[in-house]
This record gives structure tokens, sequence and C-alpha cells, in this order.
């Protein structure tokens, strides 16, 4: 739940909250009375919230009641169904370039209707009532399942657009999944619109920084679909350049869970519901911003699962963010099996009783690991350097001396505090610096190089 606290900005009065739910129950939408829920409306002051033509309609946050929760939030958008949307024009992409592919718009466009009324099923209902339908079987799913679930629309009229669906959806939510039918009529299956492989389309923001999460929510969706009996379609994925997906700042994909011919009945939304939540599953197992061939991808998931270190969301390690001193006398505390520090005495007032790094604080400072930046402060929340990091790790070993280590780094001398910390981590392979003659001790430590040191410091 990552985005969460922006909704405080968007909180219903009470009262309001209390009649809306009052409503949705006697719909049935709303799986237990009393669940918490929050509504959100669009901020103007989002980022591509001034694009947005229709925007007046409120989205509604679903807290869930089980234990252990996801820690994920999930955007679930049944498509379509906004009265006078297909009457309106909204740009294709944020910088007014045209399409690259077409779809309910041709390529070359440059402007999209705001949000289309959709198909028909063969039976003749209309396709915005099915995906409604599909929305609220999968949303019950997935609270039952532990995530927190952002619902768009859950009534047959919600004056929001596509970039302002997708806008909230990005503040709000850590991915999201439109869903659609699409307007075939050979019940060929499910799939997923991926990014298409054009290269000016791909380089354009926030495509760029994140089409590969889209397209690996995709996989991960049609994987689990497959898995809960689902048809999926020949060809799981059609390149499409679509008004979400130029929008989206999290994971975010176009599912199409059928065509006009298929079956919509109760048995067959809850297989589509199961399949999205084993999707939601696999999906969450993994950082999408540690790849399988990054230096710290052996250490991250070592850490995680030694419960060193979570990350900044279910999805997210953040390893380009700094570590403050708190976080890495933590991690350290944490490697070393999360002792009961033997001392008592707290001599830092900027250190809480109640912080989770109380513990570690107090086993560090009996540990001769740190001192503090005084005799009364800690400074947990300043950024630690390299050259602190390198000194906390050799001192957490035991401090030991290093002789005839030759010194490689034009940045390391002999008066320096960290001088035989940083002798020991070469000479232990813990690190080779930030080049061949350089150690940079005084930038910042980030979240990867932090793990990777106590990794190879085990």
């Amino acid at each position: 739940m990552k985005k969460n606290r922006n909704i405080l900005k968007h909180k219903w009065s009470l009262l309001l909250a209390l009649m809306v739910m009052v409503t949705m129950t006697a719909a049935g939408t709303l799986p237990a009375f009393g669940l918490e829920t929050w509504g959100v409306t669009l901020d103007p002051t989002w980022q591509y919230a001034g694009n947005s033509k229709i925007h007046t309609g409120t989205a509604v946050v679903y807290y869930t009641d089980v234990t252990p929760k996801k820690g994920l939030t999930v955007c679930i958008n049944a498509g379509h169904g906004t009265k006078g949307g297909a009457a309106v024009k909204t740009l294709c992409h944020p910088d007014g370039s045209p399409k690259v592919t077409g779809g309910s718009t041709a390529a070359g466009a440059t402007t999209a209707t705001a949000i289309a009324y959709g198909t028909t099923m063969l039976d003749g209902t209309p396709e915005a009532t099915v995906t409604l339908k599909a929305a609220i079987a999968t949303k019950n799913v997935l609270l039952a399942r532990g995530y927190d679930v952002l619902m768009i629309r859950e009534s047959s009229d919600v004056q929001l657009d596509n970039i302002a669906r997708t806008v909230i959806a990005n503040n709000i939510a850590d991915c999201h999944i439109s869903i659609h039918y699409d307007s075939t009529t050979s019940d060929n299956g499910a799939f997923y619109c991926s990014v298409p492989n054009v290269a000016s389309y791909r380089a354009m923001e926030p495509v760029a920084s994140h089409w590969k999460d889209h397209n690996y929510l995709g996989d991960c969706l049609i994987a689990g679909l497959q898995s809960s009996g689902v048809k999926i379609r020949s060809s799981s994925t059609v390149p499409t350049d679509l008004t979400q997906t130029s929008y989206s700042t999290i994971p975010s994909v176009d599912l199409e869970v059928g065509d006009r011919a298929s079956d919509y009945s109760d048995a067959s939304l809850n297989k589509i519901a199961q399949g999205i939540a084993n999707g939601l599953d696999s999906f969450s197992k993994a950082f999408l911003d540690v790849p399988s061939g990054a230096y710290y991808y052996e250490p991250v998931q070592w850490a995680v699962q030694r419960k060193i270190t979570g990350g900044f969301s279910a999805i997210r390690f953040g390893p380009d963010g700094a570590c403050n001193r708190a976080q890495m006398v933590t991690f350290l505390w944490r490697a070393a099996g999360s002792p009961t520090a033997t001392v008592s005495a707290n001599p830092f007032t900027d250190v809480a009783s109640n912080a989770y790094y109380y513990q570690a604080v107090l086993w560090a400072v009996q540990k001769g690991i740190t001192t503090g930046t005084s005799d009364t402060t800690f400074s947990p929340d300043d950024i630690v350097d390299r050259g602190q990091v390198a000194t906390f790790l050799w001192r957490a070993a035991g401090s030991e001396a290093v002789i005839g280590t030759p010194n490689p780094f034009t940045d390391v001398t002999p008066e320096d505090y960290f001088n035989q910390a940083v002798l020991w981590a070469v000479s232990k392979k813990i690190t080779q610096g930030t080049s061949e003659t350089t150690f940079s001790p005084a930038d910042p430590c980030t979240r990867a190089q932090a793990v990777t040191f106590l990794y190879r410091s085990r």
C-alpha cells in the first residue's frame, strides 16, 4: 500500500462514507458491511491530471480485513461506463504525439475518445455491464486474498475518463488492471494489450520507464488466468497503443478476458477473478526494480529471505535509494539474529523506545559498532556514506587489523578513521571501490550497496 497516504487528502466525511457503504451493501457490491473504505477524486495537481476532460466521479478504495495482508493495492478498472464519454476527446499521449498503432482510434491520431461506449455481448448486454460484474467478482476475491483494492467503477456510470482513471490509479495503487471484452465473436480467449515495439513510443515518458513492468504484469495475469482454467487466445498479447498505457506510471494493462461470444455467468467470472488473483500472487513475488542480472540481485534475495530488509512496497525494493543510519544498523542487527541488547540505558535523545531501530541502536552501541554522532544523538535519519558502512561492517566483524594489504585508493589515507575498515573490506572482497583508484567514502551508500556489502561480509 505504498501510496495510500495520498487518500487522506480525499477522505470523505464519515456520514457520506456510511451512506455510500449502505448503498453498496444494498446493491450487493460490498463483501462485508463495515469494511473500511475511502472515496478518491482526481487531484488536479497530480501529474497528467490536466489532460483529463471528465473527472467529477469518485473511485473507492477497499481495505482488506484479511491477515496477513499482501501490502499491495490493486486498481480494478471496469472498462467503459461513463455517460457522454464517447463525445469527448482527450490527448492520446501526454506529449501530444500521434498514436503508433490502430485500435478504437486509428494510428496517427493525436486525440481519442475520452472513454468509449464499448461493444455489446451477443445477447445484447452492454460490455460495460459485464465488465462491472467481472470487476466486482475480482474485487471480492482479491480482498479475500489480502489485497487492498481501488475500484474505479461500481455503478453503470462513473464520470471518470480514461486519463482520470489512470492518474488516480498512478497515485493510489501499486498496479492497474482494466477489464474488457474484445469485439470479436469467436470466443477466442483472453489476452492483454502489450506495449508496441515501436522505438518512438517506448522512448516516450512515462512509457519508457514502465513498459517492461506493464508487459510483465500482463504475462503474469495470462499465466494466472490459464492456471484457473480460463481459455487463452492463441496469441496472448496484442501490441496496442492505449491511452491507459501512455499515461501509466505503475504496472498497468488492459486485460481482455474474453469477447462478445464468451460466457459471463457467475461461474465463469469467478474463474476470471481467481485467475487474476493467481497472476497477482506471482507478480508480487518479485521486485520489479531488481533485475536478475544486477550485481545486487542475489544479495537482495538473501536479505529479504533472511528478513533483514523488505522493500519500499511489495513490488519495489528501491535499490538506488540512499540508506540512513537507522536502516544500516538495523540491517546489521537483523543479520546478527536480532539479539536483545543487554544494556538498558539509552544515551540518545533522538532514538525513541518505540522506534523500529531502538534495539538495533542499543546493540550497535554495546558492540562498539557506533557511538552515535554525539554523546546524546544518534541521528537516525542521516544518510550513511560508504566510509561509515565499511566501518560499521569492520567493527561488527571484530575490527581485525589489516597488515600488508596495499591501498589502491587515492581517496583513502592512513589518517582517515575508515582506512583500516576499507582495507579490510577490500581484502575480504566485500568491495572493489567505485573505480580502480577510488573508494568514494563520502558518497551516500545506496540500499543496493548496503545489502551487497552485508551479503559479502556474512
